[in-house]
């Protein structure tokens, strides 16, 4: 059956082959299907590109290698992982010669067992080790400004946090350090304010349902409201809402018309909970 592309798959095939591009669509909608017809459309060219299909999983590489294969021009590329990807990499490199063979990626139990609990016992961080393993013909070595941010990182980061929760927290963690040290007022995460002290403090939302979220932890939730609430040199206000309106009407609870509690976290707390308007009109008039 020939291809028929849909007007936002015609939009896919038509788009300038020097620009970056990406596709956001549910699954079934035909993503595959387009970018399969692209590669046939790019090799049919007279000066075609070098292409490389990468995926997650070895069976949408298979399933992908499928729809490939339909394709005279798109056969030839064959799709790969993106572990299997960067283990080629490695292997073409000067730099792995003295890795162990076969190279191969470590299974579920020598992960938890040996690769884990060894880097764990690094007591400077996961910064120090990016910067002290970067630069040898396989990772770049990073830029002054970057290994400052990295040795900064590892005094606000958790010290028993794995490697892939590190790598996932320098974005966000970065933005917060960069706030921290602006002017004016910063709004960042509970988790992110770690390790940073301000004045005065406002946390927001502490309604049940928000906080502690009825899906998460509560031991880490509440580590999260202690960081919070312990970053504040002499004022801590924290708010709620017995009812929200708006965009956030729905937030942490189902039904609109319900009242909300204050966060449970509170309870007994040495500071009663008072009406916002009265405390503003009483505090400064």
């Amino acid at each position: 059956m020939p291809y028929a592309p849909t007007n936002e798959q015609q939009a896919i095939l038509a788009h300038p082959v020097g620009s970056h591009a990406r596709v956001l669509a549910g699954p079934g909608t035909g993503k595959s299907a387009a970018l399969v017809a692209l590669m046939d459309q790019l090799l049919g060219t007279e000066n075609p590109p070098r292409i490389k299909l990468l995926t997650f999983t070895r069976a949408a590489t298979a399933e992908l290698a499928k729809k490939v294969s339909d394709h005279p021009a798109a056969a030839t590329q064959r799709p790969s992982t993106i572990h299997s990807f960067s283990i080629s990499v490695l292997l073409q490199n000067p730099g792995t010669g003295n890795f162990p063979a076969p190279l191969r990626i470590a299974d579920d139990w020598e992960n938890g067992v040996i690769v884990h609990p060894t880097l764990a016992h690094r007591e400077d961080g996961w910064g120090h080790f990016i910067v002290e393993n970067a630069g040898n013909g396989i990772v770049p070595t990073p830029t002054a400004d970057f290994t400052e941010l990295l040795h900064a990182l590892d005094e606000l980061s958790e010290s028993d946090q794995g490697f892939d929760r590190y790598l996932s927290q320098i974005t966000p963690m970065g933005k917060d350090r960069a706030l921290a040290e602006s002017p004016g007022v910063r709004i960042m995460t509970m988790g992110g304010a770690k390790g940073l002290t301000v004045r005065a403090t406002i946390i927001v939302g502490l309604e049940e349902g928000l906080v502690p979220r009825p899906d998460c932890d509560l031991g880490e939730q509440r580590r999260f409201l202690y960081v919070g609430m312990t970053r504040a040199k002499e004022f801590l206000f924290c708010t709620w809402a017995r009812r929200r309106t708006g965009p956030t009407a729905r937030m942490g609870a189902p039904r609109v018309q319900i009242r909300r509690k204050c966060c449970s976290f509170l309870d007994g707390g040495p500071v009663p909970s008072s009406d916002g308007s009265l405390y503003i009109a009483t505090r400064w008039p």
